[in-house]
This record gives C-alpha cells, structure tokens and sequence, in this order.
C-alpha cells in the first residue's frame, strides 16, 4: 500500500478580495454592454424603480445594478446571457406572489427572471417594488 502525503493547511490570510474595477461606477456602461433588447428591458426597470423609490443611487456593486435608497438595498438588475432579472430586497414572505413568478426563498428576497420574449408584469413589478421600498425603510 502506497504511503499517502498529507497536505499541510493553507494559512489563514486576512487579505480580502481586491475589489471589482467596476465597483461603485455608474450604471450606464453596465447598460450600454447589453444586447439592445436586454438594454431596453433594464432601462424600463430602471425607470420603475426611480419610479417607486424617488432618491434612489443607482451603483454597480459586484457586477450589476444596485439600487439603493438611504444606503439600503432596495433592488438589483443584473443580466446573464439568456436573461435579466430583478431582485426585490424584501423578507421572502411579504412579497405576495400569487402567479408564482418569483424565484429564490432567501431572508434577503426574491427574484424576477425574464427571458428574451418574457412579459413583463409591469402591475406585479410595481406592487413588489413598493414592498421592497416599505422594507427598506422600516429595516
């Protein structure tokens, strides 16, 4: 039987991750990298989102559009290859759902995730947006 090697531990560094490059910049170039029918699908998010949080920052924070309002999350936009998504920052329970069309069960939210050709429930979007904004201000 051949003898094994053991491997010693790596040592513990306090080194954090270097941060993104993108971090903390504008949104726009995020937005203008996307194909045109992503692009317009993430500009009318955009404009929903200033639409239920009025002082909302707009920041790139881990790759994607961060929204933000007194410094809370209040949703995300980010954007894969085959679709987009909208995170509402809300506990998972308070956003009613009663088409089934939101993913994820974390304590932090839920997501949104539209497909080229997928209906946007602008009503439902809204209603969720309000919920994550309520959230924001009472967290």
């Amino acid at each position: 039987m051949a003898a094994t090697k053991k491997r010693k531990p790596a040592a513990k560094t306090n080194k954090k991750p270097a941060r993104r490059a993108d971090y903390g910049r504008p949104i726009d170039g995020f937005l203008a990298k996307r194909p045109p029918a992503q692009r317009a699908l993430l500009e009318e998010l955009r404009a929903m989102i200033h639409a239920a949080a009025p002082g909302v920052v707009e920041t790139i924070k881990w790759g994607m559009p961060f929204y933000l309002l007194d410094g809370k999350r209040v949703a995300a936009t980010p954007a894969f290859k085959a679709h987009v998504q909208i995170l509402f920052f809300a506990p998972s329970d308070s956003l009613r759902d009663p088409d089934q069309l939101l993913e994820g069960t974390s304590a932090d939210g839920r997501h949104l995730k539209l497909r080229d050709g997928d209906p946007l429930p602008r009503a439902q979007v809204r209603a969720w947006l309000a919920q994550a904004v309520t959230s924001s201000r009472t967290a």
